[in-house]
């Protein structure tokens, strides 16, 4: 922190340091090339790990060599791009407000950092709300096709602040908006969610109803209505064709609180999640609850720290077991060959989890993870 805080010193204050812009861009293409031509190589998240490591290193040694003094427009663009590739990301969004003023037509991809560096600043502060609203709604014919997945992600981030309103204002822009099936279909999911956690199932599937008549072959939409059709019924019993740990159906199960976790190896959030339910389990397991892992084959295995490609199921198999192993993740994994499950539960997206009660009734249902640790402790506490 000293260090970076001495850098922004320097920053600020040698104003009248000597400076080569030309000098500059040279080495700030010679970054820029280097980092794409690393990240078209990355696989894993451990290699993306590495390659962040580097990115800061090297961008602090450019960004200490260089100062403000003589930098305008797209060169001052361009150490603001730097600095934010070296964490000094308040520091970086000044440095984009001031290049912006200088310029007619802000690039696209420095306009696009801008805003995610908006989005991860602490959006509970109104002012940095109407900053990101402000920057979306200016530069939108400059962000183009970027503008939907942009606001789409505004709304996620809002979202796990728990900021329901102004989250759903935004989902609401990108279905408005309707430049694809794939973004529309997420933001109606995300605010069929906030519906249900406000309103209930009855609204939740009005709601969805209405947004199938609207768009009638996003299947994404219909999904949702099975997954939010479920709750206060019978969950469909899983099918598998391999379990790894001591795998039991639903139907054994019956008189435990259950959590079926729909999740793959290769997806990032519901790795995230595994501390949460692993303390879930610890606090709860003798309490009569208990978790399934519900997950498919793939024609490829992927991890955080592996890439194989054309994997066979045995070999898939043994995979699944070093993952349980290393994870440390004492439920049972339900292995299925087709998507018959997730058809079943009308699971578009991982992680997304049900939790069905003693009676084997689904109780609740939620895509992705949620920033506060008690609410899935509360949903559980429900059913015991």
């Amino acid at each position: 922190m000293k260090n970076l805080l001495s850098i922004f010193a320097i920053f600020v204050f040698l104003v009248g340091c000597s400076v080569d812009p030309a000098q500059f861009n040279l080495e700030y293409d010679g970054f820029i090339s280097e980092y794409q031509a690393k990240r078209e190589n990355i696989r894993t998240s451990v290699q993306y790990d590495s390659l962040k490591t580097w990115a800061k290193e090297t961008a602090i040694v450019i960004v200490e060599k260089y100062t403000q003094a003589g930098f305008k427009d797209t060169t001052l663009a361009k150490l603001a791009n730097l600095m934010a590739h070296s964490e000094m990301n308040k520091e970086a969004i000044t440095a984009f407000e001031n290049s912006f003023k200088d310029q007619k037509t802000p690039d696209v991809s420095f306009i696009s950092k801008y805003v995610d560096l908006l989005m991860k600043e602490d959006l509970n502060d109104e002012k940095i709300r109407d900053k990101t609203d402000k920057a979306l709604t200016e530069y939108k014919d400059i962000l183009g096709d970027k503008w939907t997945s942009k606001t789409l992600y505004y709304g996620y981030y809002l979202a796990e602040k728990g900021l329901r309103e102004p989250a759903a204002g935004a989902f609401n822009q990108v279905i408005e908006e309707n430049t694809s099936a794939n973004l529309t279909g997420q933001a109606v999911l995300e605010i069929a969610s906030i519906t249900y956690e406000e309103a209930g199932v009855e609204k939740t599937l009005e709601y969805l109803n209405k947004q199938d008549t609207r768009f009638p072959d996003n299947k994404m939409i219909k999904d949702k209505i099975v997954q939010f059709g479920l709750i206060g019924k019978k969950a469909p019993e899983l099918t598998k064709v391999l379990s790894i740990g001591e795998g039991k159906s639903l139907k054994k199960l019956k008189g435990k609180v259950v959590m079926i976790d729909f999740w793959a190896p290769w997806c990032g959030p519901c790795r995230k999640a595994f501390p949460e339910m692993k303390a879930l389990y610890k606090e709860f397991g003798d309490q009569g609850f208990t978790i399934v892992g519900a997950t498919n084959y793939y024609p490829f295995y992927r991890d955080e720290k592996e890439n194989i490609q054309n994997i066979n199921e045995k070999e898939y198999d043994k995979k699944l077991e070093e993952f349980k192993t290393r994870h440390e993740l004492p439920w049972p994994f339900l292995v299925a060959k087709d998507k018959v499950n997730r058809n079943n539960y009308g699971v578009s997206f991982i992680p997304t989890l049900f939790l069905i009660d003693r009676q084997g009734i689904v109780k609740y249902a939620q895509v992705g993870t949620k920033e506060d640790p008690e609410f899935l402790k509360n949903k559980i506490k429900e059913l015991l």
